[in-house]
């Protein structure tokens, strides 16, 4: 509806006693406006009023010589939206409709007012106001109505024009309408397996050419049902059904590593593929929209859906064009909201809902909390990914897989191209089992992005969440992959972690001596292992290598090595017994030359060096003792620093005291198991 007023008005009079050249004028220009929508929302009134007037009375007094003028002026100004109830009645043998709409509240606009006084023998003065008015309105016409396109539907509608005059006074009422009742008739939209459904990426490089095939797809599907409360027993069907990607992520990669050549190759998260889905029939538009074929009638369609990003999320509508010509769209089946979230999921989350329950129940996307079982490790929780990183997953050798929010992960690049493979794939097990982190070996070195060499710290390389996503805090930190390799001169006895002991971030690198093999090799790799998430030994030091050198009188000289036939004389007894002994040959040794070195500490943990195969107590000078058997390679980490076997003080069996070999854990070393620290959040 719309009203408008309008008056233009002038008037002069003639001079009557002392008042001479008296004149009036008056402008006035207001239009309201009433327009009514109603969907499947509900009914909507809106109001707005526009409205300006002007006026002004002009005279002289002769008598006193004075001229005066006064203005008087208003404005109105309003406009609003309030919820209404449209209540439309059918004469159905007449032909005839009644409509009656009442707005739910008031709209109000804004009156100013002003009037000014000017005088030739007086001050000017001004004087304002402010008011407001309800620019709502019940509105009540009668039309006509017509049976709709489709069954069970109708059409009411009406106009009218009104114009009147009164003087100088004018005003003109335009009505017109036109309802369509609400169909008996709903679209939905679902998926098949929709509950358990996640999105998965298809194995690519990072390089040319992206991926042109999803790696996991979803089949939409919208269909017309009736209404809960519909009584018609014939639908209306669609002569077109579309289903709009309304959102897509475009998160770098296609999972958390893989390196990327080119970023701006990465694929749109979502999409609609041309060729799958012309093959259910539907008319591809592009890659975010596609609609059934023209020239037929449809209750329902199928589109598939491809993800090309393991951690992709999006939005998905569907319309549907009916035969009458409107549009309805498509609510879910469970809520009924509209868009559709894939994959199914919660508002506040970007992971599948299913998952989240089987793996994270109650977790958010951002949390990276897990901790190591038993109360292990150093007291900072997490392993560096959070539950979306964690969801999102990882490629390793072209095989894509996600891990737990329940597991401290660790993770390895193992290129040591299958060198003396059983033996290190036994000590990454032992390391495994002792720490009880989750091991991942499995990635290849164009997985992520390689150190050069020892040397080589660069904290930009190694980064398994390599393509975050850093909105709501779904990404805490880079965090880094550990690199083994063997050391390139096979005469090299040392086995080293370079930068450690350490979280991930700070070791460039894992170099194995080729020397050791068996359960030495075993036990090495899983010692190096300890150090790369801040395990330390147990203390420094005190192992030298020495020669035991056979003299033909038949005692020994100790020496530094097999080039020097004599040195010190020393006496030969073994440990475990206090006896004398001669082997009868020389014989080179490691021997342990302290307390708290290398070699202390528990006795079956990995951290402690178990190589030592002699003895020299500094209480005994001239004295060596000889380790037989040799020690254990240690298959755990400790709980505390205390010898429990033979770095304990014992006796021997006639009673005589036996010291310690090694002693206890130097003081701040041990406790390896609650050293423990893969985040490489701490320890900057």
């Amino acid at each position: 509806m719309v009203r408008e007023e309008w008056e233009d008005a002038a008037a002069s009079y003639p001079a009557q006693g002392c008042l001479l050249d008296e004149s009036s004028g008056t402008s006035f220009h207001e239009v309201l406006v009433h327009d009514v929508k109603s969907d499947a929302a509900g009914a909507r009134f809106s109001a707005s009023l526009k409205s300006t007037f002007e006026s002004f009375d002009k005279y002289t007094d002769k008598c006193v010589g004075c001229s005066y003028i006064e203005r008087h002026s208003k404005r109105i100004l309003g406009s609003g939206v309030v919820d209404a109830d449209i209540y439309i009645g059918i004469d159905f043998e007449e032909g005839v409709s009644a409509l009656s709409i009442s707005p739910w509240d008031s709209i109000y606009a804004q009156i100013s007012t002003t009037t000014i006084d000017d005088s030739t023998c007086g001050p000017r003065t001004e004087q304002g106001a402010s008011s407001e008015k309800d620019i709502v309105g019940q509105i009540d016409e009668l039309g006509y109505w017509s049976p709709g396109t489709t069954p069970g539907s109708y059409i009411v509608y009406g106009s009218r024009v009104e114009t009147n005059s009164s003087g100088d006074h004018h005003w003109r009422d335009t009505y017109a309408w036109r309802f369509v009742n609400k169909q008996d008739v709903r679209l939905v939209i679902d998926a098949v397996d929709f509950d358990t459904w996640r999105p998965l990426a298809p194995p690519w490089t990072g390089s040319l050419p992206p991926p042109s095939k999803g790696g996991a797809h979803l089949k939409l599907v919208a269909s017309l049902l009736p209404l809960p409360s519909s009584s018609s027993t014939v639908l209306p069907k669609a002569t077109k059904i579309t289903f709009k990607l309304l959102k897509s992520s475009a998160v770098p990669g296609i999972a958390m590593n893989v390196p990327l050549f080119n970023e701006a190759l990465s694929p749109q998260d979502l999409q609609f593929e041309q060729t799958r889905n012309e093959g259910l029939g539907m008319v591809f538009l592009d890659k975010d929209n596609v609609r059934t074929a023209p020239g037929n009638l449809y209750e329902f369609a199928e589109a598939e859906l491809s993800s090309f990003d393991s951690g992709a999320y999006g939005e998905v509508t569907a319309e549907a064009e009916l035969e009458d010509g409107s549009v309805i769209t498509a609510r879910f089946r469970d809520t009924g909201d509209n868009p559709m979230r894939i994959p199914k999921r919660a508002r506040d989350s970007y992971v599948a809902e299913k998952w989240l329950a089987d793996h994270a129940a109650g977790m958010a996307d951002s949390a990276d909390d897990e901790n190591l079982a038993g109360g292990a490790g150093d007291g900072h929780s997490g392993d560096g990914l959070t539950v979306y990183e964690e969801y999102r997953g990882f490629f390793a050798k072209g095989t894509w897989f996600d891990t737990h929010p329940t597991d401290v992960d660790f993770m390895l690049v193992n290129d040591t191209n299958g060198w003396r493979k059983a033996d290190i794939d036994s000590g990454i097990l032992r390391f495994a089992s002792a720490s009880n982190l989750k091991v991942h070996a499995e990635f290849a070195t164009n997985d992520l992005e390689m150190p050069i060499d020892n040397t080589d710290f660069d904290e930009v390389k190694r980064i398994v969440n390599l393509h975050p996503l850093t909105e709501g805090g779904r990404h805490k930190v880079d965090q880094h992959a550990v690199v083994m390799r063997i050391a390139r001169n096979s005469q090299t006895t040392i086995s080293q972690t370079y930068g450690g002991p350490n979280t991930p971030r700070k070791i460039s690198q894992i170099e194995l001596s080729q020397v050791p093999t068996g359960d030495k090799l075993v036990w090495t790799v899983a010692h190096e292992l300890g150090h790369s998430v801040n395990i330390p030994h147990h203390g420094e030091g005190g192992m030298e290598d020495r020669y035991w050198a056979f003299q033909p009188n038949g005692s020994y000289h100790e020496t530094p090595n097999s080039t020097i036939p004599t040195g010190n004389p020393v006496i030969l007894k073994l440990e475990d017994t206090g006896q004398i002994f001669s082997p009868g040959v020389s014989t080179a040794v490691s021997v342990s030359t302290k307390l708290q070195g290398l070699g202390s500490g528990d006795e079956t943990c990995i951290m402690r060096y178990p190589v030592m195969t002699g003895i020299h107590w500094v209480t005994e000078p001239g004295v060596r003792y000889f380790i037989n058997p040799a020690e254990p390679f240690g298959v755990s980490f400790c709980v505390d620093g205390t010898g429990k076997t033979f770095n304990s003080n014992r006796t021997y069996p006639n009673g005589s005291p036996r010291p310690s070999r090694h002693g206890d854990a130097a003081p701040g070393r041990g406790n390896c198991m609650h050293r423990t620290c893969v985040n490489d959040f701490y320890h900057p």
